[in-house]
């Protein structure tokens, strides 16, 4: 963003006084001066405004991970169960048991080269 050197705010201040007059000069930059707080609050509160957006976004995305979450959590909490019941039941079967996976009476197949 280019900014007005000193030159230029020279320049500016005494076409101010030709054209304005010295009489009113004071009077055109108070109003200038208000002018600018105005701009600049109005341009704070778009700011804020933008930022709360944001943060409420931000919050929703939160919300929907939770409930995601929760949804999924007794899915894992049943498959837990599960893994546990079939340990349980493998135990049981002994050592002679044929093993998940392997014919009946049989060995492990045996793996591809």
């Amino acid at each position: 963003m280019p900014s007005i050197g000193g030159m230029e705010m020279l320049v500016l201040l005494v076409l101010a006084i030709v054209v304005v007059g010295p009489k009113d000069l004071p009077r055109m930059l108070r109003a200038l001066g208000q002018f600018v707080a105005r701009a600049r609050s109005m341009a704070n509160e778009f700011r804020s405004s933008l930022d709360q957006i944001a943060r409420e976004q931000e919050l929703e995305e939160l919300r929907r991970q939770v409930n995601e979450l929760k949804r999924v959590e007794p899915l894992r909490e049943a498959a837990r169960e599960i893994e546990a019941a079939g340990r349980i039941d493998l135990d049981r079967q002994g050592p002679g048991a044929p093993s998940i996976g392997s014919p009946e009476g049989g060995e492990a197949p045996a793996p591809l080269a």
